[in-house]
């Protein structure tokens, strides 16, 4: 077949592009929506194709013939004229350099390289060896004969893939023996069989990579993301017809099969992987009908399958076949066992398409789901592109596996089942997939930490001494702290072998866990009782991990009836998790924690709690929020904000006994001068101090730490002297940039200057009399670098408050940090924007986070006292909004339970929604949270008695509104 069609990106540099495309596409045509798509796809190709031969033009040459004009005009006399011609010619040979760049960028398939300098030689270089490393020069026959003529070659793939697809007769019972039985339900299946909207449609495809591998048609996704305005409309009704038709055109399922080598130096066909190359609107159907199918698949595969399916973990299966093997070495049975291992060969391929649909029928799919299956499977047209057990019991064992072969069209792969499958799987996977499911030997460990220390410091020699500039476990420290990240082999390994550990005692409910729960008669105490005798050696690994698991494991309080007050850890801001009781000498009795909880108004007993802990463990508990309805005790790990057992945390904490290297931010006591309880390095001291989070919080600049990447010096001062810009922020792009570095060189400075003070000098510390002397000099800044009256100074987005509808009221909400606690702050507002009410309060908190989250329970608190039935609620914290608004799975263990009291309460109102706005936006509850952080008490105002700042801030919100 001749070279395929391929779109340049290249092309979309040039406006003439999208007129081409849309003339070619205009063009009238007859037939099925599919047809007629398939018809303009065509039409557009071969007019790209003109166009780039008759104007485009080939980048190469029009650079040749761009340099050699400018050498020309640099030659003559210097003039105006001459200087004029010489930047226009050097304007455009700098877009044809880009559009060159861009056509090497896409031809290397180096598309994890996002921006940046041109790269074209290193993309050429790329190409070049690819199409080296893909190309097949010769091929060896199933009989050991070379082939070596490209004609021969092409002609055995051909035959090989023909015999590979070729359907083989088969036989099967109709109803496959009653082994399936149905587990769609009927609202199931009307869900699977919606038709797709446009906004779907648009969705999926923009969602594609944009210069993906190419199919037959050699359009890619970034060509219907470009002209979707032009190509749209088409390509949705193509789509939409095929799921109410239920018929693909064929033309529209064609792929091209590319080989791919496995190994290097491949000699035979089976050392090639197949990779199908489908169109953008085939892509675009399938993932379509799989985005349908995910959230089935738990219910539709079995248990025992493990990989390919969310939340399940493919390691799990090696879990179980090392624990049975255990059961076979250990227990003594008189008929004994035995372990089959079978490998199919090409099980994709090898599936008999009648099989398939007698498979999904009996599961329950409704005929019109099927019938969408079975045209995106059998309608595909391809084409290849080239450059000790005794006789009895065996015999057994061997019809089941002829009957599954006979029905589904599998066949058994006996190359691969052997010692071959060890190394091959095994070996080359190392270390991730060997290390999560076996106790690697240090000596092992070593050694691959040996050879990676020789590569980092000598890369040329695999002998010999080096010179080590620095020491390994300084290295191996996170970036932030001044290392490189690396890992050391057996942290890795303990890390994640610990992920199992964490499954068994968070509960995980899989088959991996069942098992080795069964197995091991594990209980709820099992994180602090002895190792079990004559385990596996696997077994003997997950428990050893136990002490690491005890140092993030901690229970975030439901009901308490599964928490022992004294015994389990529950307090998150405790050391070990656990309280301190009132006096040490006096023997602790067991107690459950829902002692301590007011079962009707769902609050802590605090006389009870005085009584029996001391003073810190009695404040650390009154932080825990109760959620309003009692639920289930979860155990979390508090490393992570989501809650959930991560790697990285586990090995971070695992460095943390060898944290002799870090970037101290001073000499002397390691311990922070202004919290006195962490150690003092760069990223604490500037951002993560509770000391001095309040500074960050109370600016009015739009400025929070956690958005700040502190991986070490160099790249912090990176970033303040070129400081990304967020989307939709106006004016001259320079002055903008220079106006926020000028915020975050001032704070930093503004920072040290408070460090060095309280170091040297024993100075207090007021948050309120510097945020306002910072703001001052950054403003004196500000107008200094652009006096020009006409520009505004605040670099930050210029979002304004909107009002809500008519006889609806609107609460915004925010929160001030001080040293030790929080205002929150709630203001009410009707649809003329006019102030009903400003609230304030103290909340004992550090956290922003849960502050923010505060704030929005406090406000529904307040609305139902005010006997308001429909608000709108507003707050500047986007991870408080996202965790509102989003599904239980992504909200920080933190705010969990109040964000689920925010939910019951919301429950309360006829309409309620949340919203997230910029700190613009929302200024008016900013002012009243910083206003309050002065008062002792809570406060409240209206609108006939706010204060000057307040109203100053009301008043900016109005004249916004009336522009």
């Amino acid at each position: 077949m001749p070279r395929p069609f391929r779109f340049v990106a290249a092309w979309l540099r040039d406006p003439r592009c999208f007129e081409v495309i849309r003339l070619a596409w205009k063009k009238v045509f007859y037939g099925c929506s599919g047809l007629k798509l398939c018809r303009k796809q065509r039409a557009t190709t071969s007019a790209l194709k003109r166009w780039n031969k008759d104007e485009f033009g080939y980048c190469q040459t029009r650079i040749s013939e761009l340099t050699s004009q400018i050498e020309v005009i640099q030659s003559k006399e210097v003039s105006v004229t001459n200087a004029r011609i010489e930047a226009n010619l050097q304007s455009e040979l700098n877009e044809w350099l880009t559009r060159n760049d861009l056509i090497w960028k896409q031809k290397s398939r180096e598309i994890w390289l996002r921006n940046g300098d041109r790269n074209t030689r290193f993309f050429h270089l790329s190409t070049i060896i690819r199409r080296r490393q893909n190309s097949i020069d010769a091929i060896r026959s199933d009989f050991g004969d070379w082939i070596i003529e490209k004609k021969d070659i092409c002609s055995y793939i051909k035959d090989k893939f023909k015999s590979l697809f070729t359907e083989e007769e088969i036989s099967y019972p109709p109803d496959l023996g009653n082994l399936m039985l149905p587990v769609i339900s009927p609202e199931d299946n009307a869900e699977l069989c919606k038709i797709p909207s446009a906004e779907e449609i648009k969705n999926v495809i923009f969602n594609m990579q944009s210069l993906k591998a190419l199919g037959p048609d050699g359009l890619p996704p970034l060509f219907y993301k470009q002209s979707w305005h032009i190509v749209g409309h088409s390509v949705i009704k193509a789509i939409q017809d095929f799921f109410i038709e239920g018929k693909m055109h064929a033309e529209l399922n064609n792929t091209l099969i590319v080989l791919i080598p496995k190994i290097p130096n491949p000699s035979s066909v089976n050392h090639y992987r197949p990779i199908s190359l489908c169109n953008v609107v085939y892509k675009a159907i399938s993932k379509l009908l799989v985005a349908k199918l995910r959230p089935m698949l738990d219910t539709i595969i079995t248990p025992c399958q493990s990989a390919f399916v969310p939340s399940r973990w493919i390691g799990e299966n090696q879990v179980i076949v090392k624990e049975l093997l255990h059961s076979f070495k250990t227990r003594k049975v008189k008929e004994g066992f035995v372990a089959v291992k079978v490998d199919l060969q090409k099980a994709y391929d090898r599936i008999n398409w009648g099989f398939l649909k007698t498979v999904i029928s009996q599961l329950g799919f409704a005929p019109t789901f099927i019938k969408w299956i079975l045209q995106c499977v059998t309608t595909v047209s391809s084409s290849v592109l080239v450059n000790g057990a005794n006789r009895r019991e065996v015999g057994v064992l061997i019809d089941c596996l002829d009957t599954y072969c006979l029905w589904s069209g599998q066949k058994i792969n006996k190359e691969k089942s052997g010692r071959r499958t060890l190394i091959q799987s095994v070996a080359q996977a190392l270390p991730t997939y060997s290390f999560s499911t076996a106790d690697v030997p240090k000596s092992v460990c070593n050694k691959l930490d040996s050879s990676i220390r020789r590569f980092w410091w000598n890369p040329k020699k695999d002998k010999g001494c080096f010179m080590a500039w620095n020491s390994w476990d300084s290295l191996c420290q996170p970036k932030e702290l001044g290392g490189l990240g690396f890992r050391l082999a057996k942290d890795f390994n303990q890390a994640l072998l610990a992920k199992i550990t964490w499954w068994i005692v968070s509960g995980r409910d899989s088959l991996c866990t069942r098992a080795l729960r069964s197995k091991y008669k594990v209980k709820s105490d099992w994180l602090y009782n002895d190792t079990v005798k004559n385990a596996s050696p696997l077994w003997k690994a997950i428990e050893k991990l136990k002490p690491l698991i005890r140092k993030g494991a901690c229970f975030s309080v439901g009901d308490g009836k599964s928490i022992d007050m004294w015994k389990d850890p529950w307090v998150p801001w405790l050391e070990n998790f656990s309280p301190r009781p009132k006096d040490p000498n006096i023997p602790t009795v067991p107690m459950l924690v829902s002692n301590l909880i007011d079962p009707v108004n769902r609050i802590w007993n605090a006389d009870l709690l005085r009584e029996l802990v001391d003073t810190q463990s009695l404040q650390a508990i009154h932080k825990i929020v109760l959620p309003v309805a009692a639920c289930q005790d979860k155990l979390i790990w508090t490393l992570d904000p989501k809650g959930n057992y991560t790697v990285k945390s586990a090995i971070k904490m695992n460095l943390s006994p060898r944290n002799n290297n870090t970037q101290r931010a001073g000499v002397g006591d390691p311990i922070c001068p202004l919290c006195g309880k962490e150690d003092e390095s760069y990223p604490h001291i500037f951002l993560k101090c509770q000391v001095i989070k309040p500074i960050w919080f109370g600016l009015s600049w739009g400025l929070y730490p956690e958005r700040i990447p502190m991986v070490n010096n160099y790249e912090l001062l990176n970033f303040v002297i070129n400081p990304p810009l967020s989307q939709g922020q106006s004016g001259n792009t320079k002055i903008l940039s220079a106006q926020t570095s000028i915020q975050l060189a001032l704070v930093f400075e503004n920072i040290w200057f408070i460090r060095n003070q309280v170091v040297h000098k024993d100075a207090s510390i007021n948050h309120l009399v510097i945020v306002k002397n910072l703001e001052g000099r950054i403003l004196e800044h500000f107008k200094i670098l652009e006096p020009d009256p006409s520009v505004v100074a605040r670099p930050v987005k210029q979002v304004k408050w909107s009002a809500p509808p008519p006889n609806l009221v609107k609460f915004n909400v925010d929160a001030a940090l001080s040293e030790d606690e929080a205002t929150l702050a709630v203001v009410t507002r009707d649809n003329s924007g006019s102030i009903l009410h400003c609230w304030s309060k103290k909340f004992h908190t550090t956290d922003p986070c849960v502050a923010e989250a505060a704030a929005l329970l406090w406000a529904l608190d307040l609305a139902l006292e005010n006997q308001f039935r429909v608000i709108i609620v507003e707050g500047d914290a986007k991870t408080c909004i996202d965790a509102i608004i989003a599904g239980p799975s992504g909200i920080p263990w933190t705010i969990s339970a109040i964000v689920n009291n925010i939910k019951l309460l919301a429950l309360k109102f006829s309409a309620s929604t949340f919203q997230w706005i910029g700190r613009d936006a929302n200024s008016v509850a900013h002012s009243v949270a910083k206003f309050a952080m002065s008062l002792s008490n809570s406060f409240s105002c209206n609108s006939t008695n706010l204060p000057p700042s307040i109203c100053e801030a009301w008043l900016r919100d109005m004249c916004s509104l009336s522009s």
